[in-house]
């Protein structure tokens, strides 16, 4: 297991470097990390900043409770590691481990696939050496070696490592043809996009003859591009379609005749027409292309087609060095010094070294020098000041990185901001598409960042009769530049189906394919920054303690302290942070003209309708505001206003107790003192650390903006008129001038018209709770007894309590949701067509970016108190509680006959209103949930068990020095030659069995009550009487989608939840109690001593060491639930209400492509014949009967705001949709539900790499001498 781990009071789930350990019920990243006594904690992100091996570790402690209060800044535990020092004999250790992929098991994997191979390659090398120094040194009498026995140690380590992996997933690829412009006979199916003869062989079902289909949106002049513009009715047609209509279109005073076709005629698509002509074809998208692999044949793995074995692949290669010296002035006064450097990079790729290109840097060093002194007998000094730098930044590999790395971007002709790096094609964007295909490389959490902290503390240690007192002091300076450089590398790209469809849509049954638009060189949207900038955040704390361990009776000790802890608020060095003051808002009225705009878009011609879907010739309903309350961005340091965001806590105290009591009394005849009974308790309250929670700038002023091609043209490009291309019209990308010229900041550091602009959260100013720091209470009571002597039993319960605990981001936006569904459902007035509310529109108030572009805002924003603000997130809100109670034994067996081992069970509760505090992206390796109370919902609402609670949780080790050979039990007088064989044998072993994470239940969108920054955040409905474990569930098939036909039922049942009611909070809990099956871990290590007695010394001190250790011996498949990671599986996002397909003048809630696609899948009449036409009229009315009064009358409005709030049937996950009779009401709803259902919701994942992946085997050589 990992280090700790096996300890009662940790749990552990693949610790990012100690990130992710929580420590008696404490959130990760609250454990403070200690080397040598002094912080070694991450600023931006709470991990290890270096690392040591069991080479050069001396002694490792983890404290879970009631800690002296000379240990603070932790919301959970303190883990300290010693390292070694040098001795007066030369000694060292020279080792040797290694995993070769021929001796790992391969990954667990389910279908017709065959399992890949585990290629972890791994070596690793040490050399530690210590001893007394011997230095030249020149005098008098020549030069004479100064000998360091017993004053003067050294010890160093050497040790480097060599990672190679190969992590194999399936992929589907375009094909050769695909890659070309040829899209003839494709189909689009729940598995992707596969040629129609494939589909065939695999038995799937088309999504619709539309669904495969592309069509020409542009027409060529001079070159470029032109978008069609639509005659009212009309839709895009396939190319070169025979049918199609010419209408004529004016561009540039040159009048274009453009091929317009309808609905009619795109009923019936040629499945011949789908390609693109040479003309249209970019030559850069071309160049793109050639970093995508080659697809192959296709398969069948765990239930959808797939026709690449994808293997992302991480190479490490890394050096550590530690070096310590020691050296005794007196034998009163000593002095250590140690340097340690870890520098690394993780170089992440996907199939070749452009897709998925990560560079991951923990480049960390640490300078630490300690002096000791013994003032007299009773009085001891400790100083210890140190110095820990870290480059932990998310980068391109060293080839490619943003500081003198090659540009991809330069090399493609493409506009970006820094001179190396890789931009990003996305290609997997839509639904039922291609998997594994996207080119090019890029994350949100791309940053380049240093930190640093200098530590300085100081101990006095004082005896005084029977009381051993402590004195300290603890003075911190933690530093972070980051530099955040997302989408400057050449931006990040995203090809949809929205330009090759036949209405401008994302549903992909209204055709459309993502590659063809690459092809084209149009993406929907481009994801640029303007600017770059560099941040530099401080963070200085001041702590003081006394601690008394009062030795009341030989059989009672008082452990008393008080730590008093004071940690300034998050400084920009350049005041450079700040906050939305909507206690400073400010109202800007709205001119007549500006709200037409608003409610009807440019009116030109009149009988447009734009803006939120009020003709032109409509009167503006009262809905639409006549003024916009904007709260000012308020810079920190400026206008009298402090440097920090938040008012400094004063009130860090800290008390700390304990006891330890061995009672000399008989009880039923057992006298506890022979049993060594001990019983222990404590309490101590300990305030959590600023620092470690994100390493992402924010506020980030120069953000990322995303520009986009729209119906007519573009926004951020150098032409308008035309849409985003790859070659001839890029976006624009970088700003001129001072950040304040940029933003019109006024005198008193105020922002207000282009506040919109900035990506930060909202402070409320100085209200009654800022400024919080959060903190713990934690305490315990234990007994400790040997029931037989060398058997140590301890049973102990364990509590905390979290007080003041920051909340994840909560909007203090809220949409008008009543006015939102009239806009989607009815319009809003009495002739205005329903508007979808996820749509943006120009703002009223032309309100620019740092591009000087025009803000698009959504249109749902406009009924909320901050027009605009889509979200506006509330930070630093210190409101959360938690509580953990916690029992536990611990078995520990003393070495008896060369036999070690321990024991221990856990059985824990932990409960709290939040779980986290939205820490950096990817960091996190259990499951996130924000909690509704980000839109609207009560704290308490939010309750539930933690999201890393863990209620079972056993572990044992095993140390067996095999009794045989000479001096042993057995054979004692063996000959040298059969005890060279059968001598000196060590059996070890680690077994742990931990308790799954509950699971955490959400719904794909924020149904309504927000935009996309809150999917995942809204819960289902729980269905009462209904099991959470799905009946249907098996062993047989465990893991993977649930795709139709070949699919696995999920581990969670669907059948226990229902959508909420449109515009609600769901019931269910945050976090369910129910687990993922029993995980078990068990790795097994054997290893013989050889002595080497011409090394000198005693015997077996010299000796040569052979292991082999075994991880997961029994190759046992664990399995976790599949809701990790950035966007973790919902139920499913918001089905289709009503379709842009209208029959007699309405727009109905099934297309006929739609209708088709299920009459096929059923034997039933298509709409082109009588009978399909009357059943697809039957179907429409019996829909159509539930709508809302709209515009044209009853029940031609929305949906009932609970039609899709019905309980899903068993068996839902592995149903294709087209199997529901949709004649039927209810099944219709059902039909509509699967199509937006996530078919990974509630599934399992195996776990293959690291604690409980596929078996390992190690062999390793060590050497001490």
């Amino acid at each position: 297991g990992d280090v700790g781990s096996e300890d009662p009071g940790v749990s552990a789930d693949q610790p990012v470097p100690g990130f992710n350990l929580n420590v008696n019920g404490g959130r990760s990243g609250s454990t403070a990390i200690l080397a040598d006594g002094v912080n070694n904690t991450g600023v931006g992100i709470a991990r290890a900043v270096v690392s040591f091996t069991p080479e050069t570790v001396q002694e490792f402690t983890v404290q879970t409770s009631a800690y002296s209060a000379e240990f603070g800044q932790t919301g959970g535990g303190v883990i300290n590691a010693t390292t070694k020092s040098g001795t007066n004999d030369f000694n060292g250790v020279a080792l040797w481990y290694t995993r070769n992929p021929k001796f790992n098991a391969t990954p667990y994997t389910i279908g017709t696939a065959p399992r890949p191979h585990n290629n972890l390659r791994y070596n690793q090398f040490s050399l530690t050496v210590g001893g007394p120094i011997f230095l030249p040194r020149f005098g008098e009498g020549g030069k004479t070696l100064y000998n360091g026995k017993n004053k003067s140690f050294f010890f160093f380590a050497y040790e480097p490592r060599w990672r190679k992996d190969f992590v194999t997933s399936t992929a589907l690829l375009p094909d050769a043809a695909q890659l070309s412009g040829n899209f003839n006979n494709l189909v689009r199916t729940s598995s992707g996009i596969v040629p129609a003869t494939v589909a065939a062989q695999f038995g799937l079902a088309s999504l619709g003859s539309t669904a495969g289909t592309i069509y020409q949106q542009f027409v060529l002049f001079n070159g470029k591009l032109v978008p069609i513009q639509l005659a009212s009715g009309n839709q895009y047609c396939q190319f070169n379609d025979p049918r199609r209509i010419l209408v004529p279109q004016v561009y540039q005073g040159v009048t274009l005749q453009t091929p317009q076709c309808n609905s009619t005629i795109n009923a019936t698509p040629n499945p011949n027409l789908n390609i693109i002509p040479a003309e249209f074809i970019d030559p850069v998208a071309q160049q793109i292309l050639k970093f995508m692999p080659a697809a192959g044949s296709y398969f069948l793995d765990a239930g959808n087609v797939r026709n690449y074995f994808l293997q992302r692949s991480v190479i490490q290669n890394e050096t550590r060095y530690t070096l310590r010296l020691d050296h005794n002035f007196t034998n009163n006064a000593k002095v250590n010094f140690r340097y340690t450097v870890t520098p690394a990079v993780g170089i992440r790729a996907a199939g070749n070294d452009i897709n998925g290109n990560t560079g991951v840097y923990s480049d960390a060093r640490q300078f630490l020098l300690a002096f000791n002194n013994i003032l007299s007998p009773t009085l001891v000094n400790d100083l210890r000041a140190s110095y820990t730098r870290g480059n932990f930044s998310e980068d391109f590999s060293p080839e490619f990185s943003i500081k003198n790395g090659r540009s991809i971007a330069g090399e493609l002709g493409l506009p970006h901001l820094t001179p190396g790096g890789i931009p990003l094609f996305f290609l997997t964007q839509d639904a039922s598409t291609y998997t594994g295909a996207d080119v090019g490389a890029g994350g949100s959490t791309n940053n380049f960042n240093i930190e640093q902290r200098y530590n300085l503390n100081d101990i006095v240690y004082w005896t005084h009769g029977n009381m051993s007192w402590k004195f300290g002091v603890d003075l911190e300076d933690a530093r972070l530049t980051a530099t955040p450089f997302f989408s400057a590398a050449g931006g990040r790209w995203q090809f949809r189906v929205v330009n090759t469809s036949s209405n401008r849509s994302t549903t992909v049954t209204n055709g459309g394919n993502e590659v063809a638009s690459l092809l084209e060189g149009v993406p929907n949207a481009v994801d640029v920054r303007p600017i770059i900038l560099d941040y530099d955040y401080r963070w200085k704390s001041y702590a003081g303690f006394v601690q008394d361990d009062w030795k009341v009776k030989p059989n009672l000790t008082l452990n008393l302290g008080m730590r008093y802890s004071l940690q300034l608020p998050r400084a920009e060095a350049h005041n450079m942070q700040g906050v939305f003051r909507p206690d400073l808002a400010q109202s800007f009225p709205l001119t007549d003209v500006q709200r037409r705009a608003l409610a009807s878009g440019t009116c030109n011609p009149a009988t447009t309708i734009g803006g939120l879907g009020v003709p032109c010739t409509a009167a503006i309903p009262d809905s639409v505001p006549t003024s916009v309350l904007i709260p000012p961005f308020a810079f920190a340091g400026r206008g009298g206003r402090s440097k920090y965001l938040v008012p400094i806590d004063w009130t860090g105290f800290e008390p700390r107790f304990g006891f330890a009591w061995q009672p000399k009394m008989k009880i039923l005849g057992v006298n506890l003192e022979s049993k060594s009974v001990v019983i222990r308790g404590g309490y101590g309250i300990s305030h959590l650390p600023l620092t470690g929670n994100n390493r992402s700038p924010n506020p980030d002023f120069g953000g990322f903006i995303t520009v986009s091609t729209i119906a007519g043209g573009s926004t951020g490009a150098a032409d308008a008129t035309q849409p985003i291309r790859l070659n001839g019209n890029a976006p624009l990308q970088g700003s001129t001038g001072t950040l304040d010229q940029l933003l019109g900041t006024d005198a008193n550091g105020l922002v207000f018209l282009k506040s919109l602009g900035i990506t930060a959260f909202a402070g409320e100013g100085f209200s009654s709770g800022s400024g919080k720091v959060p903190y713990v209470e934690n305490w315990n009571l234990a007994i400790q007894f040997e029931p037989i002597k060398g058997l140590a039993v301890e049973v102990a319960y364990v509590g905390s309590a979290g007080k003041h605990l920051y909340l994840p981001l909560v909007n203090i936006n809220p949409r008008n949701v009543g006015l939102v569904d009239q806009m989607e459902s009815s319009g809003l007035c009495a002739t205005c067509p329903p508007q979808d509310a996820t749509g943006t529109i120009s703002d009223p108030l032309g309100r620019t970016n740092l591009q000087g572009s025009v803000i698009t805002i959504s249109r749902a924003s406009v009924f909320s108190p901050y027009l605009g603000f889509d979200p506006l997130n509330r930070y630093f809100d210190p409101s959360a509680n938690s509580i953990r109670h916690a029992f536990y034994i611990d078995v520990r067996r003393r070495v008896t006959r060369g036999l070690t081992f321990t024991a221990n069970y856990t059985y824990g509760k932990g409960i709290d209103t939040a779980s986290d505090a939205s820490p950096d992206t990817r960091v996190l390796s259990t499951g996130q949930a924000r909690g509704q109370v980000s839109l609207g919902g009560s704290l308490q609402g939010d309750r539930s068990l933690s999201t890393y609670d863990i209620k079972n949780n056993f572990s044992s080790t095993v140390l067996w020095d095999i009794p045989l050979g000479r001096h042993k039990r057995f054979f004692t007088n063996a000959p040298k030659v059969v005890d060279q064989i059968i001598g000196r044998w060590t059996i070890s072993s680690v077994f742990r069995m931990p308790g799954g994470l509950p699971f955490l239940p959400f719904i794909t969108d924020p149904n309504k009550l927000g935009g996309v920054l809150f999917n995942r955040v809204v819960r289902p409905d729980i269905v009462p009487g209904v099991p959470l474990k799905n009946p249907l569930w098996t062993r047989d098939c465990p893991t993977g989608s649930s795709a139709p036909p070949a699919g696995c039922e999920p581990y969670i049942n669907p059948a226990a939840f229902m959508r909420p009611v449109k515009g609600t909070l769901g019931n269910a809990p945050r976090a369910l109690d129910i687990r993922p099956p029993r995980q078990e871990y068990f790795d097994f290590s054997l290893s013989k001593d050889f002595p080497w007695p011409f090394f000198g010394g005693k015997e077996g001190k010299r000796r040569l060491n052979f292991r082999v250790d075994i991880l997961n011996a029994f190759n046992r498949p664990n399995f976790r639930y599949n809701n990790t990671g950035n966007t973790p599986f919902g139920l499913g996002t918001f089905p289709t209400e009503i379709t842009t397909e209208t029959a007699g003048g309405v727009a109905q809630p099934i297309t006929a492509a739609e209708y088709n696609a299920w009459a096929a899948f059923n034997n039933q009449p298509l709409s082109t014949t009588t009978a399909g036409a009357a059943l697809l009229a039957q179907i429409r009315a019996n829909v159509n009967a539930t709508r809302q009064t709209g515009t044209q009358g009853p029940n031609t409005g929305g949906l009932p705001l609970d039609f899709f709030h019905v309980q899903l049937p068993q068996g839902f996950a592995t149903k294709n949709p087209l199997a529901f009779d949709i004649t039927k009401l209810d099944q219709f709803k059902l039909y509509r539900i699967r199509q937006t259902y996530d078919q990974n919701f509630g599934s399992l994942f195996a776990i293959q790499g690291g604690t409980g992946g596929p078996r390992y085997i190690q062999f390793g050589i060590r050497l001490f001498f």
